[in-house]
C-alpha cells in the first residue's frame, strides 16, 4: 500500500506517548519505538488514508485517544491509530517504570464520577476532532 510520505517516528512516539500517560519518554523508549516499525507489517503497510490521519493528529497535536474510538470500524483490520497506541502501551509496560502500570491505589472513591464524566466527554470531544479534521 502506498503510505503518506512524511513521517517522523520519533515525533509520533513523543506524541502518543503524552496523550496515554501525559509525560515525556526516554531516547529508549524511542528506539523500541522504530524499531518495532520496522519489524511489524502492520506498521509498514498502513493506508494513505491512515498515515493522512496519524500525520493530522501528531502535527497538530490531536487527542488520539479521545479520536480513537470513532476510527474503530467494521473492518477486520485494526485502524494504524489503534494499533500504534497498543505499541506505545506495550513498550511502556514492558519498561515497568510507568505509574499508570502500578498495583498500588492512587485514587480514592470518586474514582468512577471521574472516569465517567472524563469518558463521556472525552468521547464527544474525540467525534469533534474527528469531524472538524475530517480524520478517516
Amino acid at each position: 500500500m502506498k503510505q503518506f510520505t512524511n513521517i517522523d517516528l520519533e515525533s509520533e512516539a513523543k506524541h502518543l506517548h503524552r496523550c496515554l500517560f501525559r509525560k515525556s519518554i526516554s531516547s529508549a523508549f524511542i528506539k523500541a519505538y522504530e524499531e518495532a516499525h520496522k519489524r511489524l507489517p502492520d506498521l509498514q503497510n498502513i493506508s494513505v488514508d491512515e498515515s493522512r490521519t496519524l500525520h493530522i493528529i501528531s502535527t497538530r497535536q490531536l487527542n488520539a485517544v479521545a479520536i480513537e474510538p470513532w476510527l474503530r470500524g467494521k473492518k477486520q483490520q485494526r485502524h494504524a491509530l489503534s494499533a500504534k497506541l497498543l505499541l506505545v502501551s506495550y513498550i511502556a509496560e514492558c519498561d515497568g517504570k510507568h505509574p499508570g502500570y502500578s498495583r498500588q491505589r492512587q485514587f480514592g472513591r470518586g474514582i468512577w464520577i471521574f472516569l465517567l464524566f472524563s469518558g463521556f466527554f472525552g468521547l464527544l470531544y474525540g467525534l469533534y476532532l474527528k469531524v472538524r479534521h475530517g480524520l478517516l
